[in-house]
């Protein structure tokens, strides 16, 4: 197995505690993010990361609306 651009010397994909990669909008989670999970790690990881992600298409999708709305100034910088 090559190491990829973002995978670090584990050869797993360096993300946050949530999942998030340095490329916004690619997640990772369980054993592609740390080799070393079981089968409960990875489902876990694979929950926290599937809330972030739903966290941030609800700020996406409030941000737009917003601005749809006329609302600009409340729409917070990402």
């Amino acid at each position: 197995l090559q190491p990829v651009a973002g995978m670090d010397d584990d050869l797993a994909f360096a993300t946050d505690q949530m999942g998030a990669t340095e490329i916004p909008g690619v997640w990772a989670a369980g054993n592609v993010a740390d080799a070393m999970l079981g089968v409960g790690g990875a489902a876990a990881a694979g929950f926290a990361a599937g809330a972030a992600i739903n966290a941030d298409l609800v700020a996406d999708d409030l941000a737009q609306a917003l601005s749809n709305a006329g609302n600009e100034s409340l729409v917070a910088e990402r």
